[in-house]
């Protein structure tokens, strides 16, 4: 193609006509400047579709840990549900708990409140995407913003869990012990399934004699109860907000793979 470009230059000077060979060099120049044009061109849409394939790959993984998220998120939910509903029964049905059930069945819903729920917070991919700066790659805006408030909403929530264990850790189970013989109410613990029939793991002697007539009286316990209450029913509120806000990104991350 060169040495036909330099055939014809040289018979248009041999010519003698400088009309027609600044034509033909204007015509070359031209033709070399969309020559360049175009491959830019293709070289912008390959890089831009190996970036769309990048943010595809990125979206999916996230949308991956987002679905892992809402499932342990709900879980934890039922766990404090039950929870606020074994707190609501001790203390609003204190009276006829002390007259009426079995010490076992004390011992059994106390076994309910010696959990604590918390946040693995499991999001290896969005914490990749944010520290590597791919999060550019995400042209949806909104999602985008949604993607980089979700780890600090998510620390707005396990702060409340963290409130939950020191309420649990310093002034719920040091009662607890003051009362209660913690053998007996962890024969009723399955940590949340770990242990499967746990009372055959703890039936056995104690010394402690339990005292649930004194616990439940007890205006401190009470007030434990009420506290822990709070605290679980601002992380319930907390944890449906954050699933609300995940299907809300599992919905953009759909709408933007498939487009």
């Amino acid at each position: 193609m060169i040495s036909i470009f330099r055939t014809i230059r040289q018979k248009l000077i041999d010519s003698g006509s400088v009309s027609r060979y600044l034509f033909y060099a204007i015509g070359e120049i031209l033709l070399v400047v969309v020559g360049i044009l175009i491959a830019l061109q293709v070289n912008n849409w390959n890089e831009e579709r190996l970036q769309r394939q990048e943010e595809i790959k990125v979206l999916l993984n996230v949308r991956s840990d987002l679905l892992d998220g809402i499932e342990e998120m709900g879980f934890l939910n039922d766990l404090r549900t039950k929870m606020v509903g074994v707190i609501d029964l001790l203390v609003s049905e204190r009276e006829q708990i002390i007259n009426n059930y079995r010490p076992e069945k004390i011992d059994s819903l106390l076994s309910a409140l010696t959990n604590t729920p918390t946040y693995n917070n499991q999001s290896g991919s969005l914490e990749v995407l944010l520290n590597t700066g791919r999060i550019n790659l995400v042209r949806d805006d909104t999602l985008r913003t949604l993607l980089i408030s979700w780890p600090g909403s998510v620390e707005d929530m396990i702060e409340g869990e963290l409130d939950q264990e020191e309420l649990d850790r310093d002034h719920y189970r040091p009662v607890l012990r003051s009362y209660i013989s913690i053998n007996n109410v962890y024969k009723n613990y399955s940590l949340a399934g770990r242990i499967q029939e746990s009372d055959e793991i703890y039936n056995r002697p104690t010394g402690v004699k339990s005292d649930h007539t004194g616990l439940l009286s007890d205006p401190l316990f009470e007030n434990i109860l009420v506290n822990r209450e709070l605290l679980l029913r601002i992380a319930i509120i907390e944890t449906e907000e954050l699933i609300d806000t995940a299907n809300e990104m599992i919905r953009r991350i759909d709408q933007n793979v498939s487009n």
